[in-house]
């Protein structure tokens, strides 16, 4: 033990002399261009009525970080108030999922890998969206990618398996949700059930629009449910999509004001952002 002890010091001392002999390391970090941030300051001495969480699917305090470096050490979220922590592992697996994740978010609960807002029997959770629909508030959902994908299924649906499309979206007709926005047209008809979601989501009151311009346009629907499936499956990755993310978000948010001044309650994923990655220019710090 002593011999593999003294190699091992050896080893130590000869990687802090080969680091300590090369001139500084330079980093190359890479972003489109830097973006202009704002500064939003509270409004001391109301009362919240309203709580929008936004998710970057696949986000982590890496990104953030890596975000903070190529802006120049500047970015919007600076403008929160309180920093906090949510453990999202999955009951069984060292390495959560979407499925997991969002469940620890949405009902407050841990979850089985590949799990949705169900328990370890298999049996119903309580989610976000129920408990403000319970207490009066509205609702709603926005999404860039398929609403049957894992994250926004673990609001709006409860199922033993997150690669259910046709039994995830066959519960949204039965959903608190007031308002739905995303992808995955294809699952809502042309089901092995013979089901029509669009049809029974028309029947439970909802206006049922197939893109922003006509979710802008026209009446809404008396009863202020409204579902927009504006892609068949996936919306096009972040550097292909534009601007529907924050499009959407902000008619959405419209949307909510005006029909439920008492409040709401809005969650808004930001998709695929662990899936596709352009990297168009490079600069050095």
């Amino acid at each position: 033990m002593k011999v593999i002890s003294k190699h091992l010091l050896i080893v130590l001392l000869l990687i802090g002399l080969t680091a300590s002999a090369q001139e500084p390391s330079r980093q190359t970090v890479t972003l489109p261009s830097t973006y202009e941030t704002v500064t939003v300051r509270p409004v001391g001495g109301t009362k919240v009525r309203n709580v929008v969480l936004m998710i970057g699917d696949g986000m982590s305090l890496a990104h953030i970080a890596a975000l903070r470096t190529v802006n120049k050490g500047h970015i919007n979220l600076s403008n929160a108030q309180a920093t906090g922590l949510v453990i999202t592992t999955a009951l069984d697996k060292l390495v959560t999922d979407s499925a997991a994740a969002a469940t620890a978010m949405s009902t407050g609960h841990k979850a089985r890998y590949h799990t949705l807002a169900v328990d370890s029997l298999d049996r119903p959770y309580a989610t976000i969206i129920d408990f403000a629909h319970s207490a009066g508030l509205g609702t709603g959902v926005i999404s860039t990618c398929r609403l049957y994908d894992a994250t926004t299924a673990a609001f709006l649906a409860h199922s033993s398996e997150r690669e259910a499309p046709y039994e995830i979206i066959g519960q949204f007709p039965d959903s608190h949700c007031d308002l739905i926005m995303g992808g995955g047209a294809k699952v809502f008809a042309d089901r092995p059930d013979g089901r029509n979601i669009f049809q029974e989501m028309k029947e439970k009151g909802y206006r049922v629009t197939r893109s922003l311009k006509d979710f802008a346009a026209g009446e809404k629907s008396s009863s202020g449910r409204e579902l927009c499936v504006y892609a068949e499956k996936d919306v096009p990755v972040p550097l292909e999509r534009g601007e529907l993310l924050s499009d959407a978000s902000r008619l959405a948010l419209d949307h909510l004001v005006k029909q439920t001044p008492e409040g709401f309650f809005l969650m808004i994923e930001g998709s695929q952002l662990d899936d596709y990655m352009v990297i168009p220019t490079t600069s050095t710090c």
